[in-house]
């Protein structure tokens, strides 16, 4: 079983305990909240997303499609990716 947040949705993993003392990202405007709901998070809001374990966590709504993708590689293979991000017409997509 994975559990993911995208954005804000961290918030409540942090509140169900499950952030504490890893590496974790969210969204740039929470990231001060994250730190008084879990203080002993691992804030990195360089990372786009970040897995830790069976927990995973994204920045903002753009950075959870990132981190779908990466979670659909990861149960499904890369083709599976790939033909997602094309399909869903992202990022580089045409090159695909």
């Amino acid at each position: 079983m994975i559990t993911a947040s995208v954005c804000s949705g961290a918030r409540l993993l942090a509140k169900a305990g499950l952030l504490r003392g890893i590496p974790v990202t969210t969204h740039h405007q929470v990231m001060e909240e994250i730190k008084s709901i879990s203080p002993t998070s691992k804030l990195d809001p360089s990372k786009r997303y970040i897995e830790r374990g069976r927990v995973i966590t994204s920045g903002g709504i753009s950075a959870g499609i990132d981190m779908s993708l990466y979670i659909v590689q990861k149960l499904l293979g890369v083709k599976t990716a790939l033909q997602t991000q094309k399909y869903m017409e992202y990022g580089d997509w045409r090159s695909l």
